[in-house]
């Protein structure tokens, strides 16, 4: 009994210490409010920069989304074609479908919402050149040159359609066409929904929600745990395998085409010369890191995309520099001329072989696997220093070029097409962002991003992409490290939950109060 106290008093301080209030089990089953809690806060109300927590609520819409299987299904938008010449797409769009304020979903609405999110977000270098409303409830794209994947990005939070009168009053409300309408929140880690009965599609079957962000991953499990909340997403391993043993939790596993990877500035004369980053990815022991601390052997990353991934090459034995030898690595250092100082730390022209490990926490298993990584380069001779910070300090650090090297997770699924984050993260430095490769470029990379977006036959789009995966896995621009398990508790409070490894589809979807 004594135990069971300190345990719910410990549960109800580590939420309270996170400034997080939420109502209790019993009163959210009493009220139909169903409570989602995630690591992730909004920055505002504008859908561009924290539209997806307004899509994950089932309160936005995207004109195209995610299948749950790697490929794009109709979402506001029934249907679509291209032009012969590959470059003006006629989107169909659905109608009799209402905004929560009462306006009408119409081209001229999309077409603002989709303007506002130009060369923003999830549209960075796709080359648009107009989006405009067209005759008989057609809503058009042009683009400067083919770009077969466009649908896909259409998918992407980022061009979730809103009410126009959001983008004329300054983002102070949320107006979607979706299952559920925004009510209230409390500043940008609060939100809550409410049903809204004039939805188009099937309606939701919980009359009221509420969101919570609550980066803290064990706070979130332990919410799981007391019973405060029904869908606790991005729970750690460790609090996953806990949880499966509790009798009032279900854990939903989905490999996701997510990776944990380590970016490296490769302008530094450490990383410069592609057989050094193979000799550091061949000293990490990926087997060890996934069997001891993610608890699956098999999300040890062979190649850069997990399986999840439609690029992911299943024919694939491995490439060398992927498995585990640090007497091959250490040979290879020597060769560069690095050997080991006094005190066993590589040395060259009197500087040591040392460098900086940034990561953040918001991600549970990011810096546990850093001080892993770290004792592995340790054995053949390299110092990596660990740095834990918010994670938006990474891009920021890779735009005024500080950043040395950084553990990120980093997903290539958010656009179901793997090629949106692939030509962000590797393609033409001038069009690249800041979680991407640092200081490094392939010509022939780009050129077959450049081939990939002209092409419109599936088959050969595929080709290309397996191809565009073999540079990157053999030139080593980031060393995989771990695919991802996404681990979800969910109450048995609830069915109906079905999980989309490609983070797109609304939690509430389809979910409903079993007791």
């Amino acid at each position: 009994m004594r135990k069971k106290f300190l345990f719910v008093f410990l549960a109800v301080f580590f939420v309270l210490i996170c400034g997080v209030k939420v109502q209790n089990t019993a009163y959210a089953r009493e009220s139909g409010q169903l409570v989602v809690v995630s690591p992730w806060k909004a920055a505002s109300l504008d859908p561009v920069s924290s539209g997806f927590v307004f899509t994950r609520m089932g309160c936005l819409e995207t004109l195209v989304n995610s299948d749950r299987r790697g490929g794009i299904e109709p979402g506001l938008a029934e249907k679509w074609e291209i032009s012969e010449d590959g470059l003006e797409w006629t989107f169909f769009l659905r109608e009799n479908v209402s905004f929560h304020d009462g306006s009408v979903f119409t081209p001229e609405a999309a077409s603002t919402a989709l303007n506002h999110a130009l060369e923003q977000g999830a549209f960075q270098g796709v080359g648009i050149e107009w989006i405009k409303a067209g005759k008989e409830n057609t809503l058009l794209i042009k683009t400067q040159s083919p770009f077969s994947a466009l649908p896909s990005f259409l998918a992407h939070y980022s061009a979730a359609i809103g009410a126009p009168a959001i983008y004329d009053n300054g983002f102070e409300q949320v107006a979607g066409t979706g299952m559920y309408k925004f009510s209230s929140r409390r500043g940008f880690t609060h939100f809550e929904f409410e049903a809204f009965e004039d939805y188009w599609g099937d309606k939701a079957l919980i009359q009221s929600t509420v969101y919570l962000a609550v980066a803290n991953p064990e706070t979130r499990a332990l919410m799981a745990e007391s019973g405060e909340a029904h869908i606790v997403v991005t729970v750690s391993p460790q609090a996953a395998s806990r949880l499966a043993d509790h009798p009032r939790v279900e854990i939903h596993s989905a490999a996701l085409p997510r990776v944990r990877l380590i970016k490296l500035n490769t302008a530094l004369p450490l990383f410069e010369d592609e057989n050094i980053r193979r000799a550091l990815s061949m000293a990490i022991d990926r087997q060890g890191i996934a069997a001891a601390l993610l608890n699956n052997v098999d999300t040890a990353a062979t190649q850069l995309l997990p399986p999840a991934s439609a690029w992911h090459d299943r024919n694939l034995d491995g490439f060398e520099h992927f498995r585990h030898d640090p007497e091959q690595a250490e040979k290879i250092l020597n060769e560069f001329g690095w050997n080991k100082g006094r005190d066993g730390i590589l040395e060259r022209d009197g500087k040591r072989f040392s460098f900086e490990i940034f990561t953040y926490a918001a991600r549970p298993a990011l810096p546990v696997i850093a001080e892993a990584v770290q004792a592995q380069l340790r054995d053949v001779g390299i110092e990596a220093k660990i740095t834990v910070a918010e994670a938006g300090m990474i891009p920021d650090r890779h735009s005024n070029n500080t950043l040395e090297s950084a553990l990120l997770a980093r997903n290539f699924g958010q656009i179901p097409d793997a090629v949106a984050t692939i030509m962000t993260d590797f393609g033409p430095a001038e069009e690249r962002g800041g979680w991407g490769a640092m200081n490094w470029n392939s010509d022939k990379l780009n050129l077959l991003l450049q081939q990939y977006m002209h092409t419109f036959d599936d088959h050969a789009r595929n080709e290309m992409g397996l191809e565009i995966v073999r540079v990157l896995n053999e030139e080593m621009p980031v060393i995989p490290v771990a695919w991802y398990d996404n681990h979800v508790a969910v109450s048995t409070q609830i069915g109906g939950f079905e999980q989309d490894p490609f983070e797109l589809r609304s939690y509430a979807e389809g979910v409903f109060f079993t007791r």
